[in-house]
């Protein structure tokens, strides 16, 4: 694949001053000024959808995203419902998306350059839960409870623990849901009584042996992957059982099923379960859930060729 040649002629870029204590977004603007972008520079109770449309109403041929997770998220909507490419820079706290694509998330100045320099387009799936965009994945239970909790961002742990001790704590139907998941039939299912967090990701999560930091190995499959743990009768327990699922280092001995499908359809005999998109509690987002994937909907704009390449491996034995 060669990179464009053809120059953007109205690239626009949302930059999210909130997003990872606002440490990179001045250099980032200072780019947008010297390659000649339109920008905006978001304020508080700043719409980002209608900002978003206004930029595509004055002709925006390539959106840029500058922020977390969450502002990925929302340029991506816009951008594969007019179907324009996008750009992603990283400059939230995690950055799990760019994370797995590859982007250099320690440097998001040079992401942005490389990808208005070299211009190649990559297609990429993006998951859906009842219509509503995520890029990495759904949780589903105590982690999502867990996610509600004011202190979450700045103490994870704490949280989590302070949600799993909760849930064990009041054991009632207040706390539990039964859930009935469309399963594929050549999946391999052991779904005793005590799952406490269901997982949906984006494409697999390939579990201590992703190269490097990244979690998945890619992000093109056409598949939504879906983890269920459970099997648990003490806080110690759950919490490893929560933390392995998250961090996608799952133990098989908790993990009651695995597996992967274009569309998943998980039904509840209430509609308040609890679920977390992207790691943001969303209440409004409520039971039963259509989950799928995307395959290829959003078009990313990146610096480096995605096109396979050839590796040399000296096999011995």
């Amino acid at each position: 694949m060669s990179a464009n040649s053809q120059p953007f002629s109205h690239p626009f870029l949302l930059v999210n001053t909130g997003s990872g204590g606002g440490k990179t977004q001045q250099a980032i603007v200072e780019v947008a000024r010297q390659a000649g972008l339109t920008w905006h520079e978001t304020a508080p109770g700043d719409d980002f959808d209608a900002v978003l449309a206004a930029a595509v109403s004055d002709g925006a041929d390539v959106l840029i995203g500058a922020g977390g997770d969450g502002t990925l998220s929302t340029v991506a909507d816009t951008a594969m419902a007019h179907d324009l490419p996008m750009i992603a820079v990283p400059a939230g706290t995690r950055n799990h998306f760019a994370l797995d694509l590859g982007l250099a998330v320690d440097d998001p100045v040079s992401v942005l350059r490389n990808a208005l320099a070299n211009r190649f387009e990559r297609r990429v799936d993006i998951g859906q839960v009842n219509g509503t965009t995520f890029l990495n994945n759904i949780s589903i239970g105590v982690y999502a409870q867990a996610v509600d909790d004011p202190t979450y961002r700045s103490h994870k742990v704490r949280a989590l623990a302070a949600a799993a001790a909760h849930a064990l704590s009041t054991g009632g139907t207040s706390q539990s849901a039964h859930l009935t998941i469309a399963v594929p039939g050549t999946a391999v299912v052991d779904s005793p009584a005590g799952t406490t967090a269901l997982l949906i990701s984006n494409n697999a999560y390939a579990p201590r042996f992703a190269p490097g930091a990244r979690l998945r190995s890619r992000l093109d499959a056409g598949e939504v992957w879906v983890y269920v743990g459970g099997g648990l009768d003490n806080a110690e327990t759950l919490m490893g059982n929560v933390a392995s699922i998250v961090s996608a280092e799952v133990h098989r001995t908790l993990l009651r099923a695995a597996f992967g499908a274009a569309e998943v359809n998980v039904a509840a005999d209430r509609a308040d379960v609890p679920i977390a998109i992207d790691g943001e509690f969303r209440p409004d987002v409520t039971a039963p859930f259509a989950i799928k994937s995307r395959a290829g909907a959003l078009r990313l704009i990146v610096g480096d060729d995605p096109s396979a390449t050839d590796i040399g491996v000296t096999l011995q034995w």
